[in-house]
């Protein structure tokens, strides 16, 4: 009779057991979906070249998409219709044929007007679509040999009020620079 009794005990030990870590799994999975973060980055930044363009040093025009996939909107601060200021939020990175880096450029602190600041919300699945140049990231007497190049690019925020801090990173894409712009 006691060992039915032992196994009875066991088998709902086993029991619980196996209903707590359900739960637990249940809810690590629903926070997931709810943050956004279902196994992919919830933000995501590219960088790209426009097609058909004869990039030089002076000239090098350069696209960047930052997509939001989290469930929630995310702010961001909008101060990019100033170079300037872009720069400071921006960092490139180049590196040679070698994989050897160059720079990086940009990167730093900004001062901003409190009463100056916008932001732009995207919703689920919306991208924030900027164009900035590579020209406004070098130092003007900075010489970049024409050649190829992978080009990387970081966004960084410390500023704003509820909306998106931190960093976000692209993947590098490939830049042909040339002599001069024709």
């Amino acid at each position: 009779m006691s060992t039915k009794i032992e196994v009875a005990k066991m088998l709902t030990r086993t029991v619980i057991s196996f209903i707590a870590i359900s739960i637990i799994v249940v809810l690590a999975i629903v926070s997931q979906i709810v943050s956004g973060q279902d196994g992919k980055p919830s933000l995501e930044m590219k960088v790209m070249t426009l097609r058909d363009f004869h990039y030089c040093k002076d000239d090098a025009p350069l696209d960047i998409v930052i997509r939001n996939d989290k469930s929630l909107p995310v702010r961001f601060l909008n101060v990019f219709d100033d170079y300037r200021l872009t720069t400071g939020f921006f960092t490139v990175v180049l590196r040679d044929n070698n994989g050897t880096p160059i720079g990086p450029f940009g990167g730093g602190s900004v001062s901003l007007l409190l009463k100056s600041i916008r932001y732009t919300e995207l919703k689920k699945g919306e991208e924030l679509h900027l164009r900035i140049n590579l020209k406004d990231f070098l130092p003007k007497d900075y010489a970049v040999e024409p050649g190829d190049y992978d080009i990387s690019i970081t966004y960084s925020n410390k500023y704003g009020r509820d909306c998106f801090m931190g960093t976000l990173e692209s993947k590098s894409v490939k830049l042909h620079l040339n002599q001069w712009r024709f």
